[in-house]
């Protein structure tokens, strides 16, 4: 198992700051060391385990958080009330299978 390693999966996040929409690395250093302090607890055991790990971590920093929300809309629709909010996690909960692999391979947890 690596300790230390760069996750790297992007999802959309408007930047108050640079006033526009920017590609946002959703995978910090906090969730590698959570998925370390678990694994060494025993609490992960395969692939399954790790999945619902990365889950319930991206419910609790991303699920529902204004920062993280942004407003989708057809590009010709000028009424935002057809809008539909999207966060961070409807953007990465269909991809939690590929994340769960992809942290699997980086950080050499060999689970199955």
């Amino acid at each position: 198992m690596k300790h230390k390693v760069e996750l790297e999966w992007y999802a959309l996040k408007y930047d108050t700051n640079k006033k526009r929409i920017v590609n946002y690395n959703i995978l910090s250093d906090e969730l590698a060391k959570s998925i370390i302090k678990q694994m060494q607890k025993k609490e992960i055991h395969n692939l399954e385990d790790l999945k619902s790990c990365i889950n319930n971590w991206m419910l609790y920093y991303y699920w529902t958080k204004s920062e993280f929300e942004l407003a989708v809309t057809n590009l010709y629709d000028k009424n935002l009330e057809n809008a539909e909010k999207v966060d961070i996690y409807s953007q990465v909960k269909p991809n939690l299978d590929r994340i769960a692999e992809y942290i699997n391979n980086v950080m050499d947890l060999k689970l199955k």
